[in-house]
C-alpha cells in the first residue's frame, strides 16, 4: 500500500512540476446516450436513448499524454414498457492522448468512473438510486479554429458494473454516446 501511495505522490509531483508549460483544454459536449446490450439496452423491454451533456477538463503532461476530469449527465432514460425513468450522473478521472500531436485533431481517452443513477417512483417500482463504479473509453475528431477554439464529434462507450438499487436490478449497463464537442485551449 505504501508503494502505491508513493507512486501516486510521485506522479502528482511530476504533473505539477510540468504544469507551467502544459496546455489545458476544456470541452463542452452534448449528444445522445443510447443503452446497448443486456436488459438495459433491450430493444423490446429495455430503455430508450436520452439526452447527454458533459464537461471535460484536460491538462497536458507531455506532448502525447494528458490527464483529465470528466463529469456528465444522462437525462431520463425511459423504459420501453413501463413509466420507469432513470437518470445517470458520472464523474471520471481519465488518461487522454492527442493523436496527430501537432495538429490536435484526434484524441482518445479512458478511465474509471463513479456513476450515480436515480429513478423516481413509478407505477411498477418505488424510487431507487445507487452509486456504482464503471469504465469509459472514447475518441473524437476536431476541426481547429482560431484563438484555440475547436468543434467536432466524439463517440464514447460507458460501462456500469452493476445497476442495482433497493427495488431495481438491471445488472451491468452499457451506453454508447455520440456527442457534438466544443473545445477551447486555455
Amino acid at each position: 500500500m505504501k508503494n502505491i501511495f508513493s507512486i501516486v505522490i510521485l506522479f502528482c509531483a511530476g504533473v505539477s512540476a510540468q504544469a507551467p508549460s502544459s496546455v489545458k483544454t476544456i470541452f463542452l459536449k452534448g449528444g445522445i446516450s443510447a443503452p446497448v446490450f443486456g436488459h438495459w439496452g433491450d430493444s423490446d423491454s429495455g430503455f430508450k436513448p436520452a439526452l447527454n451533456g458533459s464537461f471535460l477538463f484536460v491538462k497536458d503532461i507531455d506532448e502525447g499524454l494528458s490527464w483529465g476530469l470528466e463529469t456528465g449527465y444522462d437525462i431520463k432514460h425511459k423504459n420501453r414498457n413501463n413509466d420507469i425513468k432513470v437518470s445517470v450522473f458520472n464523474f471520471s478521472p481519465v488518461l487522454f492522448s492527442w493523436l496527430g500531436i501537432n495538429e490536435r485533431k484526434y484524441y482518445v481517452y479512458l478511465g474509471p468512473g463513479i456513476y450515480h443513477w436515480t429513478s423516481p417512483k413509478s407505477s411498477a417500482f418505488s424510487s431507487s438510486s445507487s452509486t456504482e463504479f464503471g469504465l469509459k473509453a472514447g475518441g473524437g475528431i476536431l476541426k481547429n479554429y482560431s484563438k484555440g477554439l475547436s468543434m467536432g464529434l466524439e463517440f464514447r462507450f460507458e460501462h456500469l458494473f452493476d445497476m442495482k438499487g433497493e427495488n431495481f436490478d438491471l445488472g451491468s449497463a452499457n451506453n454508447a454516446v455520440l456527442s457534438f464537442v466544443l473545445g477551447k485551449r486555455i
